[in-house]
């Protein structure tokens, strides 16, 4: 932890040292307001929660972005306590650094049993260049729930414990409670890493099946008071035009454009001239994966270089293989 912490002073020092300042004035001044109006909602009456304080008198408004329930929760007691916006804000900014990167050293330290590969894993993970790109994206550092998640799938499959498949199945809806991107995308890289297993090792599928399902029903109804007020306003919003998708969607190139605050590779790669879609991750990232592929290669190194693959293809949006099909659908 206190590795963590020094690396989110030395990384985000400049942030630190301007809790009251945002580094820009969009979207994150959106997020404060979201934050903000969850809060009163929490303390007035929350029965109006999606019915936000915008574009009146039009109902569910907040349904017209990511309502990043959980994280305004976590507001709430920074909130009641005087803490100002903009500081609270930051705070949970901040948080998604470190929490990220602890998350990942938990399910990296099981997976391989090495605290020196977790500590280096949580490092990559939780100061991805990545994260830069989208810095001013509060729901998009909110990353935690997804390696925790994964930390339940495999206590799980080597317990076959209901309260393992429990909290497995409680983390995916976490994660969808505080970034509905990475909500909606993360359950395509589990059924990969998951496919993977069950199709190599054969593990008994009758005693994983009952578990799996009372938590896949536990997900549902759990994830079923967000889905229904997004769904209902569906109708007005209507879906992201093609040629929006299209501009965002990557290219096998743009894993050699650099972010522009990077010291190193901002003048050495590929300039970035498509916004949000600079991906190079940093040599040290692709040397470890590369090393992790040599062979011999164990069930879960080829699970989750399945993982690594659908990714990839996914990033490339309708570029890709496998995202037109899911755009079509």
């Amino acid at each position: 932890s206190l590795g963590y912490v020094v690396a989110v002073g030395v990384m985000l020092h400049a942030q630190i040292a301007q809790m009251h300042s945002v580094p820009d004035l969009g979207d994150p001044l959106f997020s404060m307001w979201r934050i903000g109006w969850v809060y009163l909602q929490v303390l007035g009456d929350p029965r109006g929660l999606f019915d936000a304080n915008i574009f009146h008198p039009e109902p569910l408004t907040l349904t017209y972005s990511d309502s990043m329930l959980l994280t305004s929760l976590e507001a709430v007691p920074l909130l009641a306590a005087g803490v100002p916006r903009a500081v609270t804000y930051n705070v949970l900014m901040l948080s998604g650094f470190f929490c990220s990167a602890i998350a990942t050293y938990l399910l990296v330290a099981r997976i391989t049993g090495s605290a020196r590969a977790a500590f280096i894993a949580g490092l990559l993970y939780g100061f991805h260049p990545f994260r830069f790109e989208h810095y001013s994206h509060l729901e998009l550092q909110m990353t935690h729930w997804m390696p925790l998640a994964l930390l339940g799938l495999h206590r799980f499959l080597d317990t076959q414990r209901l309260r393992d498949a429990l909290l497995f199945g409680v983390c995916l809806v976490a994660q969808l409670y505080s970034s509905m991107y990475y909500g909606v995308f993360f359950p395509f890289y589990v059924a990969a890493v998951l496919g993977t297993i069950l199709v190599v090792q054969r593990p008994p599928l009758k005693r994983l099946a009952g578990p799996l399902v009372i938590a896949g029903v536990l997900a549902l109804v759990m994830a079923y008071p967000l889905s229904r007020p997004y769904n209902a306003a569906q109708g007005v919003k209507g879906d992201r035009p093609l040629n929006e998708v299209q501009a965002y969607s990557a290219q096998p190139a743009d894993y050699l454009r650099s972010h522009f605050r990077s010291a190193v590779y901002a003048e050495r790669l590929l300039p970035e001239v498509h916004g949000e879609r600079a991906l190079f991750p940093g040599a040290m990232m692709i040397a470890l994966s590369l090393a992790a592929l040599i062979p011999p290669i164990g069930t879960l190194r080829l699970a989750y270089a399945a993982a690594l693959a659908l990714g990839v293809d996914m990033s490339m949006g309708l570029n890709g293989l496998i995202y037109p099909h899911l755009y079509e659908w």
